[in-house]
């Protein structure tokens, strides 16, 4: 289930600049072309930073046993998402991708995923991507030189905004020089923060002072393994914050806005920009992983078909953004009667 970009290779604009107008100034292509770089680009920064990425509306992912009216399939409910580059992607309508097929195209890899040769049956690991994807559109005449051919009458005028979504065999890569980084490590950091400082007791009786707690949770955080040194640099992203804190620290009760405050803030210029997930070659968001139960069948006509456990769908590592509306009315609500 693949959706391919269908527009020329051309060099990308800054989108740091935008054009300087000035009385007198000949506009071209490349200056609108820039323009439009700086505010999407502004936008798209904006997203990124201010909310994250990650599916907003809709998109969920469901398997469909075989029936009369098709193979078993995975669908995709319409909806919305966010990609780590801040692009917003739009999916208007159901998508569906047929298993069988997709596995006879696949043969060669799915075989070695299995741990081949065939015959291979076993449990099959995918991912349901979603990414960024234009497409040309809207063809208009166009003046040009005499004798030309059809396809030089005419040129696309706009670029329409699309989607691509693909079954693959690893999540998108984190876009990070990390020796082998987990899927997601922006997300999966995000939740292990969260995690680790709930668990620290907020106390009446505790002590200590703010820059002590910070420095207990950068020695978490670059701490592969108890009792082991702190690593340096970045933290290590598979073991980043995996430990719970150790059981003396405690947030003074009558100081704990300055404290979590202080940690955010912590989170924010220091941790955060070691796991920031963002890749121009694979602009893609996790939708949902897929246990497929894939068995071989040399009679069939197809070799490779879904097995009696069909598939399992797992959304847990599928990073998603609640909307600031609920946020508030979910700590509103803390109060209510």
């Amino acid at each position: 289930m693949t959706f391919t970009q269908a527009i020329p290779d051309r060099p990308l604009p800054d989108p740091t600049k935008h054009v300087n107008y000035v009385h007198g100034m000949v506009l071209g292509v490349g200056d609108f072309t820039q323009e439009f770089a700086y505010l999407s680009g502004r936008d798209r920064s904006l997203a990124r930073a201010i909310g994250g990425y990650g599916t907003v509306e809709g998109l969920r992912v469901a398997y469909e046993a075989a029936n009369a009216g098709h193979g078993p399939r995975v669908t995709v409910a319409p909806g919305a998402a966010f990609t780590p580059a801040g692009r917003l992607v739009r999916v208007p309508v159901a998508q569906c991708a047929d298993l069988v097929e997709w596995l006879a195209a696949h043969r060669d890899d799915v075989v070695a995923a299995l741990g081949g040769p065939p015959p291979a049956s076993g449990t099959l690991r995918l991912a349901v991507v979603l990414g960024y994807a234009e497409c040309l559109t809207d063809q208009v005449p166009v003046p040009g030189e005499p004798c030309r051919g059809d396809e030089d009458l005419t040129a696309p005028s706009r670029l329409r905004d699309d989607f691509r979504l693909e079954l693959r065999f690893a999540p998108p890569p984190p876009g990070r020089d990390l020796p082998s980084p987990p899927a997601h490590d922006e997300e999966t950091a995000i939740r292990r923060f969260a995690a680790w400082l709930r668990r620290v007791p907020v106390d009446a009786g505790a002590g200590g002072t703010v820059a002590d707690f910070l420095d207990a949770i950068r020695t978490a955080a670059h701490q592969p393994a108890p009792d082991s040194p702190p690593a340096p640099g970045c933290p290590p992203a598979d073991t980043f914050l995996s430990q719970p804190p150790p059981p003396e620290l405690r947030i003074p009760e009558d100081r704990a806005a300055e404290f979590l405050r202080a940690a955010f803030r912590l989170w924010v210029t220091e941790l955060l920009p070691c796991f920031r997930t963002e890749d121009p070659d694979d602009d893609g968001v996790l939708l949902a992983r897929l246990d497929v139960d894939v068995l071989h069948d040399p009679l069939g006509e197809r070799e490779l078909l879904v097995g009696p456990g069909g598939v399992t769908v797992d959304e847990q590592e599928r990073p998603f953004l609640v909307q600031s509306r609920l946020v508030q009315e979910w700590q509103i609500a803390r109060y209510a009667p």
